[in-house]
């Protein structure tokens, strides 16, 4: 197809696109770790949790005085529950915390003058070899792929991708616009294919773009005919985000029972996709915490009832089944789906059932509880979103390979030209300020705060909370996790204070 005679060249090229999407992706995660690393909750919770993975008890017991002065000073119920929540979430993301911990212990204790920017080392480190994995396994994925078309195809996505994550300024809403106006929706989702915010991408560094990065290994693996390793991988993928894991699982089940039923029936393939399902079920959290039990209950009866039908559906036959028992479905545009090519049908499939799925979401929107809406309704398709914007992206440039068969030396050039602009955006964005200089500043900020007794504000990462004249309970969860993450770190009593402060009602 490329016009090639060497076998040798064909894997050369081979080696250099996988290169090159690999040097692609991490020069933009590089620009997202540089502006999206900072002294805020999520990532001083996540730094607590590393240390909470061998320290159960004692972090327990910190979290617990938490909850009860929340309760002593009446904060709002959604601050109870928010913390409550992240609680049980830590086994959600057990083996990317896993991961960190491993890569933390490589710097050492901190001694106490440098306490601020060796916690800011720790964090860079920790983040930095817990990307730095997951793209390595991306990269021998590809150097199992024996389809030049496919590795050049997502050499090029990637490339693309990055060059818009590291400079394209544009911010989509997180949540698609569905809190404020349905006329968001639709601008939102093409900003997420362009561009989706750090925290959904591929390029970030928490345990969501980790297993976008590992999601999209499990599809290029589906692409190139892999599918017992694909299904491997994708079960192991549940232990860095349980949650996002359990989403993505019908987009992939959905695929396969429309073009090719029988690989469900199949053992070493059908094993590791139970076995990833019943894990991520008993490490779920969230819906217990977000959704009320009716919701649940719900929710469960939907997924048994469509779990059955499409049992029943593929033993009696897939196609005679939807003509039998759906006379009005049209058979041919089936057909004509299901005789896609791997690519162009999965992409096909997954669009469909996000957008289909979307319907319903934005019906319970107009009823569901706030609390719900604003922490799960709202937010799994945008995250959805998040993790299929790579696969979107791959599928097309690889379509665009096989299409118009460019010669390697032009795909190279491409490639080439996308990663030198990332590096000219990385050097651009250095010259402004480090990411471990402005960690280390804000690490130092929150220790200036909580010794003056919260009076000393400068430099706070978070702005000083809105106030209004009821009575309010200013929580600052970055504070208190960084009292949790001192004390379990240190082994002395540095949250007594933080309590103090971090949590304290005013008129």
């Amino acid at each position: 197809m490329f016009g090639l005679r060497s076998i040798d060249a064909i894997s050369l090229y081979r080696r250099l696109f996988i290169a090159l999407a690999i040097a692609a992706a991490i020069s933009a995660s590089l620009v997202v770790v540089g502006r999206s690393l900072i002294a805020d909750d999520d990532n001083l919770w996540l730094a607590m949790a590393t240390l909470k993975l061998t320290a159960r008890a004692e972090a327990t017991a910190l979290e617990d005085r938490v909850i009860a002065r929340l309760r002593e000073q009446k904060a709002d119920p959604e601050s109870v529950l928010r913390f409550q929540q992240r609680r049980e979430y830590i086994n959600n993301y057990i083996g990317a915390i896993a991961l960190w911990r491993v890569a933390a212990s490589l710097v050492p204790s901190p001694a106490t003058a440098d306490e601020a920017q060796t916690l800011a080392i720790r964090l860079l480190v920790m983040f930095g070899i817990g990307t730095a994995c997951a793209w390595l396994l991306l990269a021998l994925v590809l150097g199992r792929v024996g389809d030049t078309a496919v590795v050049a195809g997502v050499a090029l996505g990637l490339s693309v991708i990055a060059l818009w994550a590291a400079t394209f300024a544009f911010r989509p809403n997180p949540m698609l616009g569905l809190l404020k106006s349905l006329w968001l929706l639709l601008p939102s989702i093409l900003g997420y294919l362009i561009k989706p915010p750090d925290g959904f991408s591929v390029f970030g560094f928490t345990g969501r773009n980790l297993f976008a990065i590992v999601f999209l290994a499990v599809i290029v693996l589906r692409w190139a005919g892999k599918f017992g390793s694909a299904a491997v991988i994708f079960a192991c993928s549940f232990a860095l985000h349980a949650s996002l894991a359990l989403l993505m699982f019908p987009f992939i089940v959905l695929a396969d029972m429309l073009s090719r039923p029988s690989l469900l029936r199949t053992p070493s393939y059908a094993v590791p996709l139970a076995l990833g399902l019943c894990y991520g079920l008993a490490m779920e959290s969230l819906w217990q915490t977000t959704l009320d039990t009716k919701t649940v209950v719900v929710i469960a009866l939907a997924a048994t009832i469509l779990g059955g039908a499409s049992a029943a559906l593929m033993n009696a036959g897939v196609r005679a089944s939807i003509h039998n028992f759906l006379p009005s479905v049209p058979v041919s545009l089936y057909h004509r789906v299901a005789a896609l090519k791997p690519v162009s049908r999965d992409m096909v499939v997954f669009a469909c059932v996000w957008g289909v799925t979307l319907v319903p979401v934005i019906m319970i929107l107009q009823f569901a509880d706030p609390f719900s809406v604003t922490y799960f309704w709202s937010q799994i398709h945008a995250r959805a979103l998040g993790v299929l914007q790579p696969i979107f992206a791959c599928g097309v440039a690889i379509l665009l390979v096989r299409r118009f068969s460019p010669g390697p030396v032009a795909l190279l050039l491409l490639a080439s030209m996308a990663t030198a602009a990332i590096g000219a955006a990385i050097t651009i964005h250095s010259g402004k300020d480090s990411a471990l200089r402005r960690l280390t500043h804000e690490i130092e900020a929150i220790k200036r705060f909580i010794a003056s007794g919260g009076t000393e504000l400068t430099g706070m990462p978070q702005a000083n909370p809105t106030r209004v004249p009821a009575y309010v309970v200013l929580v600052r969860e970055n504070v208190l996790y960084f009292g949790i993450e001192r004390t379990l770190a240190t082994k002395e009593d540095r949250f007594t204070p933080v309590l103090a402060v971090a949590i304290r009602g005013t008129r």
